[in-house]
């Protein structure tokens, strides 16, 4: 529909977070059928299960309202035992350290399915350890991001020479072609 309760998909699930900006919408009625069975809530982890974009990860932090497509799984973590965002990182490492192409099943579109995510073993530290890892990780991530946008404004300003070169290129042999260098 046009509008009503966001319905999230792969393409909504980015850079570890839940993006609404581009979400088709389901009437209320549908919402209400859905989170019978799938009801994401705050701190629950988000995992893309379907597509090229299998892996991917997200906490909730919101309290919108949002119902999710089949290929997103929804986890509710034990908080007390585990930290959503401790998780998060996990089974997306977990995840991109598989062979796609020999463990997923699916033709052309691969699937995580659930029975998968069941059985992975993950060696749980305490909390307090989990937090260490994640703020250690959280730096480095800042650090990986300050480094690609430096590299992006580079490249840039690569393309930019490029391409002035290439006009003065042009420039110059319009000039000696045209007969203009003789005149």
């Amino acid at each position: 529909v046009d509008s009503g309760i966001p319905f999230l998909s792969v393409k909504d699930i980015r850079n570890h977070k839940v993006n609404f900006e581009h979400s088709k919408y389901i009437t209320k009625e549908d919402h209400q059928k859905l989170i019978k069975r799938c009801n994401p809530e705050i701190d629950d982890v988000l995992l893309v299960k379907t597509g090229a974009t299998i892996g991917r990860t997200a906490v909730i932090q919101t309290k919108q309202d949002f119902s999710l497509f089949v290929s997103v799984a929804l986890i509710k973590p034990l908080h007390e035992i585990i930290n959503p965002k401790f998780l998060s990182l996990f089974l997306e490492f977990h995840v991109n350290q598989i062979n796609k192409d020999s463990f997923l099943k699916g033709g052309v579109i691969k699937n995580y399915h659930l029975e998968d995510l069941r059985g992975i073993n993950i060696a749980i530290p305490p909390i307090e350890e989990q937090k260490r890892v994640i703020q250690i990780l959280e730096k480095k991530f800042t650090e990986w991001e300050i480094h690609k946008n430096q590299f992006e404004i580079i490249q840039e300003q690569h393309d930019s020479i490029k391409q002035q070169l290439s006009n003065i290129q042009s420039s110059i042999l319009d000039i000696i072609f045209s007969g203009k260098l003789i005149q």
